[in-house]
Parts: structure tokens; C-alpha cells; sequence
């Protein structure tokens, strides 16, 4: 996720600084059939959903990376789902630009340790994992 933030317009590196995305546990935000469904039966709970800035500065190395995803993230504080989609959509799908990928196929006694700060798994599938870095 470093290198996806650091190919981005330095404008909109700015704006993105300046934003808090709302994520949930609870939602899969991609699905919009899903996401009013659930979104509909836990209106009035907030006890899955966490606030992060969008741009985060990692503790050790001080890089700076997106952090936002696909899966949990709803939209952007003080903004409509629909305001945030356009923006949103854009990281998802800069995300998953090859240049930015690592595949690793599994095989018998793989270890595969990965830094959840700044890589996301953007795969379900069990037997490759691919990481956005």
C-alpha cells in the first residue's frame, strides 16, 4: 500500500491525508445488495464499525500508505456512501494493478508473513494469496 499512495497526484495525496474512512466488521461494502441488507438490520449499531484515517504513517518505518479496503470499507467520515464511492472505487481498483501485486502460491511448508499496516489481502481464494504491497 505504500507504493499505490506514493503513485498517486500529490493533490490527491492531500486530500486523502486530510480523511477518516468508517469501516465495518460487519459489512462486505462491495456487495451493494449485501451492504443495504445488513446496513438496514444494524442501523442502530455501531459496535462493529471503527474509524481510520485513510493515509497512515507506519509506527516503524514512518512510510505513509492507503488503508482502506474493499471489504470493510464503508465510506468516508462526514461524507455520503455515494460521495465516497467514486474515490473509493479508484483505490480499489489502483489496488489491484499488477505492478502493485505479490502472488505467492502455496506449497507444502510455506511461511508467508505479511505487515497488516501496510499490505491487504485481496483474494479469497485459499491456495494463492495476493498482496497489494
Amino acid at each position: 500500500m505504500y507504493a499505490v499512495y506514493q503513485e498517486l497526484s500529490t493533490g490527491m495525496q492531500n486530500m486523502l491525508e486530510l480523511l477518516n474512512a468508517v469501516n465495518s466488521a460487519s459489512v462486505f461494502p462491495r456487495d451493494e445488495d449485501i451492504y443495504q441488507e445488513v446496513k438496514s438490520k444494524n442501523s442502530e449499531s455501531k459496535g462493529q464499525q471503527a474509524i481510520h484515517p485513510v493515509i497512515r504513517t507506519h509506527d516503524e518505518t514512518g512510510r505513509k500508505s492507503i488503508y482502506v479496503n474493499g471489504i470493510h470499507t464503508l465510506y468516508f467520515e462526514g461524507m455520503t456512501r455515494d460521495e465516497s464511492l467514486p474515490d473509493l472505487n479508484m483505490l480499489y481498483e489502483r489496488v489491484q494493478n499488477p505492478e502493485y501485486l505479490y502472488r505467492l502460491q502455496w506449497q507444502k511448508d510455506t511461511l508467508a508473513i505479511g505487515d497488516n499496516r501496510c499490505t491487504q489481502n485481496i483474494t479469497p481464494l485459499m491456495t494463492t494469496i495476493v498482496i497489494a504491497a
